[in-house]
């Protein structure tokens, strides 16, 4: 009985160390899965935040590019200020021009959002691409509001308005004004955001719909 129980034993030993490699192995792979899958996750948040980050500074040149033109866009709504002005003269041939429009793209920052790589990235990441990407649709939408105020202005190339017209006009230009005062201020405090968030615009970057008031008005 004795040698039996010693050999029952003895079976059970290599029994019981198959076991514990089975069981090792398993949680080996589960670990290297573990950490693949935490490689791989940290590989998808930087790939988002590098194109973001390329989207951002695409914005910021055009936004750059608009505020450089802030300049001509004023004289140019002094200007018709004076043409809109009592007993003022219209003359022919005039050219208004056109503020430029920046069309700012958010594709790779909404992507990240629904994947959720934007909630995985580092605290300074998260709040200065959320600052941006706030501050790029509201100028946006200044800049949409703006280009359609300048429509209505350029109805002076037409010739001289009627009092009715000069009116709408006017308030077409107070208009214009508040946007374009908006636009500056908030565009420069964007870009000095995104200065200390290590992104530099080119403010030489052509727009799609450029800006033509530094153009003489005749």
């Amino acid at each position: 009985m004795q040698v039996q129980a010693l050999g029952t034993r003895h079976r059970r030993r290599p029994l019981l160390n198959d076991v514990l490699m089975v069981v090792g192995g398993v949680l080996l792979a589960y670990g290297g899965w573990q950490g693949l899958a935490a490689l791989q996750d940290r590989w998808a948040v930087e790939a988002a935040r590098t194109a973001v980050r390329a989207e951002m500074v695409t914005d910021l040149d055009r936004i750059a590019y608009r505020l450089s033109a802030q300049p001509c866009i004023t004289r140019r709504l002094d200007q018709v200020a004076g043409l809109l002005s009592d007993g003022a003269v219209v003359p022919r041939g005039l050219r208004i021009g056109v503020p430029g429009d920046t069309g700012l793209e958010d594709d790779q920052w909404q992507e990240s959002v629904n994947s959720g790589a934007a909630s995985r990235q580092g605290d300074a990441d998260q709040m200065a691409q959320s600052f941006f990407y706030t501050s790029a649709h509201a100028l946006d939408a200044y800049a949409h509001e703006e280009f359609q105020t300048w429509t209505r202005l350029r109805t002076l190339e037409k010739g001289p308005p009627d009092p009715a017209t000069r009116r709408t006009l006017q308030q077409a230009l107070a208009t214009a004004r508040g946007d374009a005062a908006a636009y500056e201020s908030l565009a420069r405090d964007t870009l000095a955001q995104a200065r200390a968030y290590g992104l530099t615009p080119d403010a030489t970057r052509l727009q799609g719909i450029a800006n033509t008031t530094c153009r003489p008005l005749r």
